[in-house]
């Protein structure tokens, strides 16, 4: 009698631990979702912030052409080239929003780190360009400035604004960028592991 009633109290023990287990590796699941969801949302948000930045650009571009055009040459090949970045920009970052969007925690893990992968592929090729891009529009500038004969003040202001771009370019790589992908790829994998599990 005392046998049966230890082995059903065994076993209704067992049953508790293995739904505790269970429901432990749920609430973990959940949680790393939830992480990944918020890492997501603040490059989303980020690149939806640029979007923004490049197109309040293009009316400034476009009335500094209609009213400043034809005085320097530099100057309005400065300003046409910027505003071609700008709309290219503009086009690319709607198109690594869109491959962020499809990135669904509740769906296929592997799709998932497909998708996350494309995105830093894209965001690779993207540092690459404005390791380019950078520079040419920095001798555009100068090169405007040269022409105008501009004071001292508005040189020191050119070499700030392209140490404060400098600056948040390389923060916006290395600290937004690849810090939250690397989160976001981890995260995934823990995901993995646990529905092999």
């Amino acid at each position: 009698m005392e046998l049966d009633e230890l082995k059903n109290t065994w076993a209704a023990l067992d049953k508790r631990l293995k739904e505790n287990n269970t429901l432990n590796e749920v609430i973990i699941l959940k949680m790393i979702q939830v992480k990944v969801e918020k890492t997501l949302n603040r490059l989303i948000l980020w690149d939806i912030f640029s979007v923004f930045i490049l197109i309040a650009v293009i009316p400034v571009i476009v009335y500094w052409l209609d009213k400043y055009s034809g005085r320097l040459l530099f100057g309005d090949i400065a300003v046409i080239y910027g505003g071609i970045i700008c709309v290219v920009s503009a086009i690319w970052y709607i198109y690594k929003i869109r491959e962020l969007i499809k990135i669904d925690v509740t769906e296929n893990i592997r799709d998932n780190i497909y998708y996350t992968n494309k995105y830093a592929v894209l965001v690779k090729r993207e540092k690459l360009i404005m390791a380019f891009v950078g520079p040419s529009i920095a001798l555009l500038c100068v090169a405007a400035y040269a022409e105008a004969k501009v004071s001292v003040s508005l040189w020191i202001l050119l070499g700030c604004m392209f140490v404060l771009a400098s600056l948040i370019t390389a923060w916006s790589y290395k600290r937004l960028y690849q810090k939250n992908i690397d989160s976001i790829l981890k995260s995934l994998g823990e995901i993995k592991e646990l529905e092999e599990e």
